[in-house]
């Protein structure tokens, strides 16, 4: 099968046959901007002591799998089409909210100090906590404000 490059292009960002749309772009810059440096800040005032699980970007990247989860059901089953909505909140604040790239240097830091154990533990917590809050978080956006059947 061939490679689609058009496949990989978010919607919101370049609709198909058509180039990047600079506004959506714009709100991801803006919104990646805001939460990278919520997260910066709060991983400073959090900081992991050598050896010890990194609570503080555990709790970040989970956070904000629950909150993706959330907000794309709401934004996309919810509520009526807003082109810079998605780009701002998902792709932008809440993209540059979670860090991946910190679980993989923090990782690799406790296995390279002696601390394989803590490691493999906090990339297993991570992804598996990421699956299973994201998943809650889309069942109960799913049914949150759905109208109730009376018997």
């Amino acid at each position: 099968m061939p490679h689609n490059p058009s496949t990989l292009v978010d919607p919101d960002a370049a609709p198909p046959g058509r180039s990047s749309d600079p506004r959506a772009l714009a709100a991801v810059a803006a919104g990646g901007f805001g939460g990278t440096l919520a997260r910066y800040t709060l991983d400073n005032e959090w900081k992991a002591r050598p050896g010890h699980f990194p609570l503080a970007t555990f709790t970040i990247n989970l956070s904000g799998a629950l909150a993706i989860a959330v907000l794309l059901v709401i934004i996309l089953e919810r509520r009526p089409a807003n082109r810079y909505l998605r780009p701002f909140l998902a792709t932008g604040i809440l993209g540059g909210w979670t860090t991946m790239s910190t679980l993989a240097v923090d990782a690799s830091t406790l296995a390279r100090h002696g601390h394989p154990g803590v490691a493999l533990f906090y990339i297993g917590a991570t992804l598996l906590g990421s699956l299973v809050v994201a998943s809650g978080g889309a069942g109960v956006a799913r049914r949150w404000r759905r109208p109730r059947v009376r018997r």
